[in-house]
């Protein structure tokens, strides 16, 4: 297949690795550059992109400075923390559709933040569920889904990188069910849906009127960026 892959995170960078195994990735689209203290960062996902000679895409705006990826055509987009919200130009373009790597047990922690979430709000499981992408976010169908238990001394980073082993171990199965026509697709339980907000400066302060494993849990969720403080 050819594929354009979208991400950002060194969460994505196994799942691309996988797909770039077997399949012809045509495009890298990720993030900007960051800029800090003058020193020009790269996004994980571009970092390999680089190594493996990759055609690499850095849009402000995905949606409207989009002309370079309808240049190329693709089979699939595949998603994996990306960190824009894409439009219907986009979810239509491939012939197969855009399907997205989501760290949660969907409809459980819509959003951008489900990893930290799950182990802020001590949940005892989470996963990775792989789903086709719609206009809404992350409400579309579901192909796959596979569950890992959270341990009481996971952190965020931890937890990232387990989420991001298993999405990259369901991948490839996943689009050879697209290649060949064989998924089965499964509604989201609308009555199951809670939402997985991007933090707030509320959410990263301590109150020491809160009980001590919930303090427990919300360092060890925001761990390590941005990290829990006390003013």
């Amino acid at each position: 297949m050819k594929i354009i892959f979208m991400g950002t995170p060194q969460f994505g960078v196994p799942i691309l690795n996988e797909i770039n195994k077997e399949h012809e990735v045509v495009l890298i689209v990720t993030q900007p550059d960051h800029v800090n203290r003058k020193k020009i960062i790269f996004s994980p996902i571009k970092e390999y992109a680089l190594k493996h000679d990759l055609e690499i895409f850095q849009p402000k705006n995905v949606n409207k400075d989009n002309d370079l990826l309808f240049k190329y055509s693709a089979d699939l987009i595949v998603t994996a923390a990306y960190g824009q919200f894409i439009g219907n130009k986009i979810l239509n373009y491939p012939k197969h559709g855009c399907i997205n790597v989501h760290g949660s047990l969907l409809p459980k922690y819509r959003g951008g933040a489900p990893i930290q979430r799950a182990i802020i709000n001590g949940d005892k499981f989470t996963g990775i569920t792989i789903l086709y992408m719609d206009r809404k976010m992350d409400s579309g169908e579901m192909i796959k889904q596979s569950k890992i238990k959270i341990d009481y001394l996971d952190t965020q980073d931890s937890l990232f990188k387990k989420l991001s082993i298993l999405g990259s171990e369901m991948i490839l199965d996943v689009i050879h069910d697209i290649d060949k026509g064989t998924v089965v697709k499964v509604k989201q339980d609308e009555t199951e849906i809670t939402y997985a907000y991007n933090l707030t400066n509320e959410d990263i302060e301590i109150n020491f009127n809160n009980k001590a494993l919930d303090i427990y849990n919300q360092i060890r969720g925001l761990n390590s960026n941005p990290g829990a403080y006390f003013f």
